[in-house]
């Protein structure tokens, strides 16, 4: 950070008494050492003032700069000036003179300030963006690598290239989804809907609209994405008539959403656990996963952190 931009910082930071404090005791010092230099017998008497009233504008609050120059004239009046003889006229050119100077320093500092919270405020959003991609990347390429040292177990290079690329899909959809932006989040309903797109759409869906996380959304979606493989090819996918129920709640910080096929084909119990068997679990900021293998259908309930919209 700028030197500059950190001194401001650590001045708004401070108390408006504090700054009252500093900012009387610089127009002292400003008016001490015009006293020793000629008590305002040069001429200009309120020059000596206006560093100080600068200085309040660009790093106080604005109350602070306007007390400023309101006790540097003041000062200057009752110790500077008061051996001086004027007309009214030039004592009211003088004091117009001085109080629009001041006004515009002060409105110029108070812009400058705007501006500089502004640079910072987009400087540190720009850092939590590049943290959150690093993260996010970090995350798929070590989900990719799981997937394809997984998937190549299989002797069918047409099957692995479905596996993956499926998953993969599945990865690429959930991300465009949730983004990475300064909230890192996205809403479930819409991260629902693009995670069973690519399905037959013989679902049932609705629930509350909340807001996930990056990390959760996209374990949800890879997990959706599997329950849906899997109701293709063995479950309410595998005939006509079968269909999916999915729907979820939403209270305090959590939703649970429930999976659960009705009308296919009557589910058995798989006697060895694949890829997809292995990513329905907890993981990945889930807080909970629960995968039932009913005779009447597979029913999975998943519980996962959320953030409920502000109304």
């Amino acid at each position: 950070m700028p030197i500059s931009g950190l001194v401001q910082r650590k001045a708004l930071q401070l108390s408006q008494f504090a700054q009252i404090v500093i900012a009387s005791a610089s127009v002292v010092l400003a008016l001490v050492v015009r006293w020793f230099v000629d008590r305002g017998a040069g001429g200009v008497q309120l020059a000596t003032f206006f560093p100080v009233i600068v200085l309040s504008s660009l790093v106080m609050r604005w109350q602070v700069a306007v007390g400023t120059a309101v006790l540097s004239l003041i000062l200057a009046v009752v110790f500077l000036m008061n051996d001086l003889q004027a007309s009214a006229f030039v004592n009211t050119v003088l004091l117009s003179t001085y109080a629009a100077t001041a006004g515009l320093i002060i409105a110029t500092g108070q812009a400058l300030q705007q501006v500089v919270r502004e640079l910072q405020d987009q400087r540190d959003t720009t850092e939590r963006f590049n943290v959150e991609l690093q993260h996010r990347v970090k995350n798929v390429l070590q989900m990719v690598k799981a997937l394809a040292s997984r998937a190549a177990k299989t002797d069918d290079p047409e099957v692995f290239y479905k596996a993956l690329s499926g998953r993969i899909d599945a990865l690429a959809r959930a991300n465009r989804q949730l983004g990475v932006t300064r909230h890192n989040s996205g809403s479930l309903s819409r991260l629902v809907a693009e995670a069973i797109s690519p399905f037959p759409q013989r679902f049932d869906v609705g629930g509350g609209e909340c807001r996930i996380t990056g990390d959760v959304g996209v374990t949800l979606a890879m997990i959706l994405h599997e329950l849906a493989t899997n109701a293709m090819k063995y479950g309410a996918f595998a005939n006509d008539d079968g269909r999916v129920s999915l729907h979820w709640t939403v209270s305090a910080n959590e939703a649970t959403l429930t999976w659960q096929e009705i009308g296919g084909p009557a589910v058995e119990v798989p006697q060895h656990k694949g890829l997809g068997m292995r990513l329905i679990v907890r993981h990945g900021g889930l807080r909970d996963v629960r995968l039932d293998f009913a005779p009447e259908g597979v029913r999975c309930t998943i519980a996962l952190p959320c953030e409920q919209h502000r109304q």
